[in-house]
């Protein structure tokens, strides 16, 4: 099964990136060392020479990305986790705005409310009234 183009620009690795090598022999030498991508992943050649590259920073010369592995380090959850509780976070206007609006409506209950006391006052007064003519 292959990708869509679409997704595999999504799994091409960026500059920034962290990556550990895997299933090669630099490997072996770099055991468990972490990378950071010193350039976009691109593609060089055509035809048969056609492969995909990264630079490394701290590596002589570009690396093959299918050799390397994408890590998140905790510094890059944490601010990745940040970013999205940001992104979360209600509008303090519109929040405002909000509470604003539920107190005019209590306001506006409570007044309703006095008038129809007003109301069943008035209208126990009139059948008082009403029982006395008759």
């Amino acid at each position: 099964m292959s990708m869509t183009p679409e997704r595999k620009e999504e799994n091409k690795l960026k500059k920034g990136d962290h990556v550990v090598m895997h299933t090669c022999i630099e490997a072996e030498t770099h055991k468990g060392r972490i990378w950071t991508c010193k350039s976009d992943q691109f593609t060089r050649g055509t035809g048969v020479y056609e492969q995909d590259s990264v630079f490394l920073e701290g590596y002589s010369g570009s690396f093959a990305p299918e050799f390397l592995q994408k890590v998140m380090l905790p510094s890059e959850d944490e601010r990745l986790l940040a970013a999205l509780e940001e992104a979360e976070k209600p509008d303090i206007k519109s929040i405002n705005k909000i509470k604003k609006l539920e107190a005019d409506l209590q306001s506006a209950l409570a007044v309703n409310q006095k008038y129809l006391c007003d109301i069943e006052r008035i209208n126990s007064k009139l059948a008082e009234a009403q029982q006395t003519i008759a």
